[in-house]
């Protein structure tokens, strides 16, 4: 995870392979978590970025999944 200030941070996210060096992720995204002035009445704000192997399209719809989820009090379940 990477705090990118106080109020902001983002985390890179691999599916988990076996248990050996040779396996390969083929995807993989970054979360990127703002909270507003107004947390926890405001749910923060979720971003999705591909570092590997996902179209735009895939976090749009990635992104329209989890804001139909989360609450305020959800973020740290999601990550």
């Amino acid at each position: 995870m990477i705090e990118l200030d106080a109020t902001k941070y983002k985390l890179s996210i691999y599916p988990y392979t076996v248990e050996s060096d040779t396996d390969i992720n083929y995807v993989g995204l970054t979360l990127q978590v703002a909270y507003p002035d107004t947390y926890p009445e405001v749910a923060p704000e979720i971003n999705i970025f591909s570092l590997k192997g996902l179209t735009k399209k895939d976090c749009d719809e990635l992104k329209t999944k989890l804001d139909e989820l989360v609450c305020a009090t959800e973020v740290f379940l999601i990550s």
